[in-house]
């Protein structure tokens, strides 16, 4: 994908309506302390609160448990069978 590319598929996220979730001083709170209770990295503690904040039901991952559930959100491995 040439970088013209990139920026138009961008552009098509604002346009379809997608929201930027940005972390807030409490989220990222939220999840220090989910680390070590769910045993997840400090990147995926940090996804799965940005997919609660933004209110999503489906959480789309290979890197987390298929139909594990973090409040809200419930992981979905698309290539899990």
């Amino acid at each position: 994908m040439t970088l013209d590319e990139a920026a138009r598929v961008i552009e098509d996220f604002d346009s379809a309506g997608w929201r930027i979730i940005s972390p807030q001083v409490g989220d990222v709170i939220e999840a220090l302390v989910m680390m070590p209770r769910w045993q997840l990295s400090w990147w995926d503690a940090l996804i799965v609160i940005a997919a609660q904040v933004a209110g999503a039901s489906v959480l789309w991952t290979e890197d987390l448990n298929h139909g594990q559930k973090f409040g809200s959100a419930t992981i979905q491995n698309p290539f899990h069978d």
